[in-house]
């Protein structure tokens, strides 16, 4: 038989003929299964260490989270039971204002006071008032008419209306309910309606000035939350404005 012709130098192979291996051709070619395998490794390697850091930014990005609201769960609750401490506070001064304005003897003395000569002859009918006063530990006691122009005042106290104290008396004769007014940023007042004979609106007004300082403000100090030297303020709305009652302000020394 004929034997085939062994191909000649740069006689191209035919395709269907004998070929040699992938692994012969690439290692024909320079390829280095070591370098290759290194890059394979560092580049899962690296592949992992991405997925590792995405996982640990997004628990990192979720627990901070978790403890941001909580740390604000925790502050509004607090604030809650800090501002529940202070309307108690509040609660107690008003009704010991009502209990003193109520009292018919009172109600009725300060009914007449208009046909009573100033001074005193005024302060002698107002002594139960100015009594019952001193023992809720009230500083100062003011009768006023609903307009705001002052009968009477304790002896010993201010003697004297102050721009706050006229205010909540006329905000009381326009609303028929006790108005709250600050005094110094240390002082609350608290200006009362005296019931009319025939029911009509308030003719007269009655503002106790109580001291914060051993009641409200040690509570507003320190607010629930913040540091040391922080403070809250009790303010009543006025319009569109806002009037500062009791200051928590350490730094004040008047609102």
């Amino acid at each position: 038989p004929a034997h085939e012709a062994l191909p000649t130098l740069g006689t191209p192979t035919p395709a269907h003929g004998g070929g040699v291996s992938v692994s012969s051709f690439l290692l024909a070619r320079g390829l280095d299964l070591q370098r290759e395998g290194t890059r394979i490794i560092a580049g899962f390697a690296l592949l992992v260490a991405l997925g590792v850091t995405a996982l640990n930014v997004t628990l990192w990005h979720n627990a901070s989270r978790k403890i941001e609201a909580e740390a604000w769960a925790r502050l509004e609750a607090a604030s809650e039971v800090r501002r529940g401490d202070v309307d108690r506070v509040l609660g107690v001064v008003r009704r010991e204002a009502l209990s003193i304005t109520h009292d018919p003897y009172i109600v009725q003395a300060v009914r007449s006071l208009s046909g009573v000569p100033a001074g005193a002859a005024r302060n002698a009918a107002l002594a139960e008032l100015y009594e019952r006063a001193q023992e809720f530990d009230f500083l100062d006691v003011l009768v006023t008419e609903a307009d705001g122009t002052l009968l009477a005042a304790r002896p010993g106290g201010d003697q004297a209306m102050i721009p706050s104290d006229t205010q909540a008396a006329l905000a009381t004769r326009a609303t028929g309910q006790p108005v709250w007014a600050g005094f110094d940023g240390t002082q609350l007042a608290l200006a009362v309606p005296m019931p009319s004979a025939d029911g009509a609106s308030p003719q007269h007004v009655v503002i106790l000035h109580a001291d914060a300082s051993q009641t409200l403000m040690p509570l507003l100090q320190q607010w629930p939350g913040f540091g040391a030297s922080s403070g809250a303020y009790l303010v009543r709305a006025v319009g569109d404005e806002v009037e500062v009652l009791v200051s928590g302000d350490i730094n004040d020394t008047a609102a």
